[in-house]
Order: C-alpha cells, then sequence, then structure tokens
C-alpha cells in the first residue's frame, strides 16, 4: 500500500479561504481504499481577558499571552504591537507605558498558505508607580546631552547641555508617598514641579518644595535599557519630553501624550551626592487644637507653633501680633488684648539660605477679666505724667499732669461681679464713667456711684511691664487711651479701638489710701511669722531688716506717689541703710526668687 497527497482544491468557507491538503491510498492492485482531508489553516488567535493582567501601574512589568484554538495551530507564528511591546512570539513580556490610559495591544498570527489572524486587548494603565530607583544622586541623559536647570534660582527651566561634570547637571531622588519621588536639584537645592496647569507644553521648572503632588513624579522603567520616563503624579497622563524631540544644547523640556519615542526617556547614570545646600523642607503651622485662641481679655496666653518636614533643624520663629513680637521661641507667652474681637497673629519660620514661611491664626478675645490687682490704691501714670480729676466734682474729666505728690493723683480699686473693678478718687469720692454713647472719642469723668455697667472697668495686663488696661465693661471693644498718645499736661483720656501703643496702657503703683489709718497689724518691729519674709523694724531710723534674704531676688523702695525711689538685687546681711530717706511713709516691694512677692508699708522716722 502507498499513499499520493495533492492540493486538491482551494474552498471559500465563513468568508475566508482554506488550503485543503487531500491524501489518498493505495492497494497493491492500485485500487483507492481510503481518502483523507486536513485543514491545515483551521487555526484562531486570541488573547484572554481573564489570564493577563490588563490594569497595570504605570512601568510595571507586563506579560501578555496569546491562545491558538483550531487543528492548524502547528507552525504559527505571532507578532505583537503596542507600546513597548514590540516583537515576536506566543507571548510578550514588557514594561507596561510611563504614563496612564488605555493602551491598544494587537497581536497577529501568520501561517504560510494562510489568511491572517489578529486579536487585540486594552490595557488600561493605572496612575502610581514603585520605587524603582534607590534614593540618591542620578544625571539624566539623552542623545549624549544632559538634563540640568538654566540657573541655580527659583523658576530656573530644565533644558539639555553638552556634559559638564558638575553638580548642576546632578539630581537627587527621593522617594515619598510610597510610590513617588522629588527630584531635587542638587546645585539649587530646588525641586522639580512643572508649570501651571499640568498639561501639554507644561514646561518643569524650579521650586521651593512645599510637598504638593505637583512637586511628585512617577518614574519608570521604559523598553530602552537603563532609561526611565518622568510622569508628573498631578497629571499621569503625560511625560516630560524634549520639545520637539531635538537632542540640542538648550533644548527645554515639556509633557506630551506618551509615544514611547527616546526622547520621552533618559538614562539614569548613578553617582555621587555631591554637598547640597540647607535642607529647606519645612513648613510652619499654628496648630488650633493645641493653643487657646479664646482668652479672655489680658489672660496670659501661649501660642505654639509645629514644624514639619526634614529640614526644620536650624528654622527660628520670629512671632507679631498686638501683645507678641519677638524672635525665638516656639511657644511664646503674651497678655491677650486688653479689648474684645479678633486680633491676627503671624509666626514666621526663616533658616539661612532658604525661603520664610509663614502661619497665622486668628486669637478671638472675649470679654470678661479676673483680678490682676488687689483692692487697694494706685497711682497711674504714662510718660512721667499722672492720671486725675480736673477737679473734684462730679463731671469732672480724667487727664494727665504732671506729677503733684497729693491725692487727687491716687485712685482705689474695688473688685466687683467677679471679673471688674470700680475706679474711686479718693480725693472726690466719686468714681470713673465714660461719657455716652460709650464708643470712639468718649472721655472719663466722675460720677456718683450707682452700679451700673457703665461705671464698671476690666483691668487687664499689658505687654509693658507693671502696665495695665481699663477697658469699659459697657463696651469691651474699646480701650482708655491718652487722647491723641500726647503726653502734654491737661490732655485729656478718650476711648479707642486697641492698638498695643503705650498710651493705651497705664503704670500702676500701690500707694497709701489717703486718710486711711495703718492698722496695728501693718506695723512691728519683729519678723511676721505668717510671711516666709518681711522686714524690720518699722518704723525705721537707719537698717531696714530684711528675713529670709537668701530667698529674695529683689527690692524696690515707692514713695507715697508711686516713684521708685530705690531698687536692688544685692541685699546686704545687714539689710537696707534708710538713713538718708526724709520722714514719711513708703511702700517695700520684695520679690521672691520663685516669683511671688510682698508689699509692706514702712515708716521712715
Amino acid at each position: 500500500m502507498f499513499k499520493i497527497s495533492t492540493i486538491l482544491s482551494l474552498l471559500l468557507f465563513a468568508g475566508q479561504v482554506l488550503s485543503q491538503t487531500v491524501s489518498f491510498q493505495y492497494d497493491a492492485a492500485g485500487n483507492r481504499v481510503k481518502r483523507e482531508v486536513s485543514q491545515t489553516c483551521d487555526f484562531a488567535v486570541n488573547i484572554p481577558a481573564g489570564s493577563n493582567n490588563l490594569s497595570p501601574v504605570m512601568g510595571e512589568s507586563v506579560t501578555l499571552t496569546s491562545d491558538c484554538t483550531g487543528s492548524g495551530c502547528a507552525g504559527v507564528t505571532y507578532t505583537w504591537t503596542g507600546i513597548n511591546a514590540a516583537g515576536a512570539g506566543a507571548s510578550r513580556t514588557f514594561y507596561a507605558p510611563a504614563a496612564s490610559g488605555a493602551f491598544k495591544y494587537v497581536v497577529t498570527a501568520t501561517k504560510s498558505g494562510c489568511a491572517v489572524k489578529k486579536d487585540s486587548v486594552i490595557l488600561n494603565v493605572q496612575p502610581g508607580g514603585s520605587y524603582v530607583l534607590s534614593n540618591g544622586c542620578y544625571t539624566m541623559s539623552r542623545y549624549n546631552f544632559y538634563l540640568q536647570p538654566e540657573m541655580d534660582a527659583v523658576a530656573a527651566r530644565m533644558k539639555i547641555y553638552p556634559p559638564t561634570g558638575n553638580s548642576n547637571q546632578i539630581f537627587q531622588l527621593t522617594g515619598v508617598d510610597g510610590n513617588a519621588y522629588k527630584i531635587l536639584s542638587a546645585s539649587a537645592n530646588l525641586v522639580w514641579e512643572p508649570s501651571s496647569p499640568v498639561q501639554e507644553w507644561s514646561g518643569t521648572y524650579l521650586r521651593e518644595w512645599i510637598n504638593t503632588d505637583v512637586q511628585k513624579w512617577y518614574i519608570s522603567r521604559t523598553k530602552d535599557a537603563g532609561a526611565y520616563s518622568f510622569a508628573p503624579k498631578a497629571n499621569t497622563t503625560r511625560v516630560m519630553e524634549l520639545a520637539g524631540g531635538q537632542g540640542t544644547s538648550g533644548n527645554y523640556t515639556v509633557l506630551w501624550p506618551l509615544n514611547a519615542l527616546a526622547h520621552q526617556s533618559y538614562i539614569l547614570t548613578s553617582v555621587t551626592c555631591p554637598a547640597i545646600g540647607p535642607d529647606c523642607d519645612f513648613t510652619v503651622s499654628i496648630p488650633s487644637g493645641s493653643n487657646n485662641l479664646t482668652p479672655t481679655m489680658g489672660q496670659q496666653t501661649t501660642l505654639t507653633a509645629a514644624c514639619s518636614g526634614t529640614g526644620c533643624t536650624g528654622v527660628t520663629y520670629t512671632w507679631s501680633g498686638m501683645n507678641l513680637t519677638g524672635t525665638g521661641s516656639t511657644s511664646p507667652q503674651f497678655y491677650a488684648p486688653g479689648t474684645t474681637g479678633a486680633f491676627t497673629y503671624t509666626v514666621t519660620a526663616s533658616k539661612a539660605g532658604c525661603t520664610a514661611k509663614t502661619a497665622t491664626v486668628v486669637v478671638n478675645v472675649q470679654a470678661g477679666g479676673s483680678y490682676v490687682l488687689s483692692n487697694g490704691c494706685y497711682t497711674m501714670s504714662r510718660y512721667g505724667s499722672y492720671l486725675q480729676p480736673e477737679t473734684n466734682g462730679v463731671g469732672a474729666r480724667i487727664r494727665i499732669y504732671p506729677p503733684t505728690g497729693t491725692r487727687n493723683q491716687i485712685f482705689q480699686l474695688i473688685g466687683v461681679d467677679g471679673d471688674s473693678y470700680q475706679v474711686t478718687s479718693p480725693w472726690a469720692g466719686l468714681v470713673w464713667e465714660p461719657s455716652s454713647p460709650i464708643d470712639n472719642y468718649s472721655g472719663t469723668y466722675l460720677r456718683t456711684w450707682t452700679g451700673i455697667t457703665a461705671q464698671k472697668w476690666y483691668v487687664s495686663r499689658a505687654k509693658l511691664a507693671d502696665s495695665y488696661h481699663f477697658t469699659p465693661k459697657a463696651n469691651p471693644s474699646k480701650v482708655m487711651e491718652l487722647g491723641g498718645g500726647m503726653s502734654t499736661s491737661g490732655n485729656g483720656t478718650v476711648l479707642w479701638p486697641y492698638n498695643a501703643l503705650a498710651h493705651q496702657s497705664y503704670i500702676l503703683l500701690p500707694v497709701g489710701c489717703p486718710g486711711a489709718r495703718m492698722a496695728a497689724v501693718e506695723v512691728f518691729s519683729t519678723p511676721d511669722p505668717d510671711s516666709e519674709v518681711s522686714v524690720y523694724p518699722n518704723p525705721v531710723n537707719d537698717w531696714l531688716k530684711i528675713s529670709a534674704v537668701s530667698k529674695v531676688k529683689s527690692l524696690q523702695i515707692y514713695n507715697v506717689l508711686g516713684i521708685e525711689v530705690y531698687d536692688t538685687t544685692e541685699i546686704s546681711v545687714n539689710g537696707i541703710d534708710m538713713t538718708s530717706f526724709s520722714v514719711g511713709i513708703y511702700l517695700v516691694k520684695i520679690t521672691q526668687k520663685d516669683g511671688s512677692f510682698h508689699n509692706f508699708k514702712v515708716v521712715k522716722n
């Protein structure tokens, strides 16, 4: 028996041509005993979705696999097309495109004498990436030119230039967010940022790092060995390319849709990092949760600044706002303004070689206060002049005059309502009351006490030492100041919005109330056993003794007008020599090392 094979015919089937191979078998007598027909072009190709990763992230390694079905698969060859995937084989491994979006991939199956078969699939590339490069420094080249900023300054554009070997052609990569990079110019200490809006034709420029997505880049492998593409996290459908694909010196970069041509990727070579300027990766804030933003008038308040970022070391802080001006502390203390209202405070964080960063917060000061001064009598001065009524009758206005040493320059504070004071002139037996309506330009006059709110005053600490503000309880948005800030004799007081200037506060010094007789307990010749410190003898002729001298920080002596006549921080064990003091009554103020203080009336014989 023997066999003869021959091409018998071409048949049209299901719209395509199939090549038939017909085989015959004969016996010894020449009789045909068997006929066989084989369809050698009976094959189809497909890309099974279930066996392929069709939603990779940018730059991820992907394998696409094709399946052949039918009796004619033997001898079929496969060719692939699509971004990064061009080549032959039943399966193809490549890096997903360096931009997000939908990308089509086609496999073509061919066999000699047969019609071509194809199948396609869409790869939906997702934004994102992974750390394909270690943190460190790199040069970035294409066409033997190197990326570098046109100058080491903010807003310098990224361009290409011939190799120089200088640090301006070195960039430091630092991973951020777990899948992106901060790209820093080693020479300028500034980072890459595309121009806004981030779209086609956007250039890439140097900016201060502020940790926003527009300054973060996905870096993906490309089909070229050692080459990588850069896609901005703020618009992952675009990659950075050389404008026009040109490799000429000074050509700039732009963002463009991915096409996988060489000028959209760069050869990255690891190099040693040069000395880089100061770390300017810092921001400053004033966290509302860690601050009292609703203090009462004159309340001691602390604002705290928080620095975040890797560059916080070496940062200094400067504060500005009512009663708060200074440098050096992240948590300064100050007295809240002496009136109600919203007050803005700013902290400026500075570091040599970096752009200063600022943060602001609004402090909403509430009406109210506490007894910051003991009930008693005080002189009230500013610029060396003293508050006093112009006469001792009803309707007399409060003005300022040179010191007289008389009781018309003494006022008595008496606490009322648990938070405010009645301010009385002992000379006149009348109290302060602002003119009506209580607003800008209202003067302060003497009136008979009736207990109305208009006769009550908040007294709050000011930023100047021993100084206090007077705010009418009936309108706590105003504070009493010297008219026009003038310290001329006879100038009157007015109400005005708070501005923290000196003429809105007054130095209060305690004095004996006029006409009051010293209680027996206030005159003693031996130390008071209930006080940590005491003075004796009292009255005194020459040396005033001080008990517990080791606990004393400072001592001041005032006359009856509240004028300081003696001040020392060095106290002898023998006490204070008052031999040369004039006969009269003095106030001795002793401040202890723990911050507490005691006032003593002393009679000098």
